[in-house]
């Protein structure tokens, strides 16, 4: 295996004469197909043809292959976007997540002012050590900083712009990762918010395909019950897609997860249960990318931040003017209670993770 990262020509190659499996009803052409399109390109372009074998070599990776500044430009008329995109792919998040010289961490706490303290989530606090390891091992130095989020329940969401955490969000040369559910974050909701193109605090009226990807519906008992959520769907609106599953909502003994129209019930019970959650990121300019790690509640916030890593999908690039399409994927993992429960506190553990289908983008 090559120690270095993939070429970006050699992964279109690949895409052009592979069938993808990710996109159903993609057709690969083969690679004589190409050198013709190729060189017709390049015809048009007044740039000397590509041979056969160049263009077999270079799908393949030889690292062997000399790339003169004809060739180069002979397939930069077929693709465009190589004279603007690096060379190499970086797949997955990290690598550009820290391009930044400073990426900043948001975690959602809770205020106990009597006590002059805040309250957060242990499982919060395991999925920032796990973002924060991967993320100083990289290569370069940067600052990290962490930003507490207190939460509150909004009389009115527009007087969160007053916030100092808020200020962060319009600093196109910072990274920035949110952490928990927008149950626990009010820095996920608005950055989800912003990402996907919806309002945040506002309720949703579930249409699958017309508005956001996905939906938590938390336990009736869970929230205020004035708090909102572009992504949260009440047992009203979970009613339409699986009347079951919302009338465990509704009695306060369930929660559930909505994928690609499908209710998907959580419910703690015996003892272990599957919970799910999601990871978003975005190139929200040349110069920042913003993550998203959330679950339906704390196992499954750390499970997701667990398979950060395991993204091997690179991010998209955004243009001068607007940010990337998002890319994301759903999570599960199955919780278990195995400690003993007379130490009190939280007793559940989680074991291995998995993505929950493939990587995908969004808008698709």
């Amino acid at each position: 295996m090559s120690d270095y990262p993939e070429l970006r020509l050699t992964r279109l190659i690949r895409e052009k004469t592979q069938r993808s499996q990710q996109t159903p009803g993609s057709e690969a052409i083969s690679l004589n197909q190409l050198l013709q399109e190729v060189n017709t390109a390049a015809a048009k372009a007044g740039h000397p043809p590509v041979t056969y074998r160049m263009l077999k070599r270079l799908r393949q990776g030889d690292p062997s292959l000399g790339l003169t500044q004809p060739m180069l430009l002979a397939l930069a008329d077929y693709w465009p976007e190589t004279k603007q995109l690096p060379a190499f792919v970086m797949p997955g998040v990290y690598e550009a997540l820290v391009g930044p010289s400073k990426v900043v961490f948001m975690l959602g706490a809770k205020p106990r002012t009597e006590e002059r303290r805040i309250d957060i989530s242990h499982w919060d606090v395991l999925a920032h050590a796990e973002l924060l390891t991967r993320c100083s091992g990289l290569p370069g130095q940067r600052q990290f900083e962490v930003r507490h989020v207190l939460w509150h329940t909004l009389t009115d969401p527009k007087s969160i712009a007053r916030e100092d955490w808020y200020g962060v969000l319009e600093d196109d040369g910072t990274s920035i990762v949110s952490i928990g559910s927008p149950l626990v974050s009010l820095t996920t909701e608005v950055m989800l918010a912003r990402m996907m193109g919806v309002e945040p605090f506002v309720a949703p009226h579930f249409k699958f395909g017309t508005q956001v990807p996905f939906f938590f519906a938390w336990r009736a008992g869970a929230a205020d019950g004035k708090f909102c959520s572009a992504f949260g769907l009440s047992a009203d609106g979970l009613k339409d897609i699986n009347p079951n599953i919302a009338a465990q909502v509704r009695r306060n003994s369930a929660s559930a997860f909505v994928l690609d129209g499908v209710a998907h019930c959580v419910a703690a019970r015996d003892k272990s249960w599957i919970m799910h959650g999601i990871i978003a990121a975005q190139r929200r300019s040349k110069h920042s990318v913003w993550l998203v790690v959330s679950g339906l509640a704390g196992p499954a916030t750390y499970a997701a931040a667990l398979k950060v890593k395991d993204m091997v999908t690179e991010l998209p690039w955004s243009s001068d003017k607007d940010p990337s399409k998002i890319l994301w994927v759903p999570v599960k993992v199955r919780v278990c209670t195995r400690s003993d429960a007379r130490h009190g506190g939280d007793i559940r553990e989680i074991e291995t993770p998995d993505f929950d289908g493939v990587e995908r983008l969004w808008p698709s």
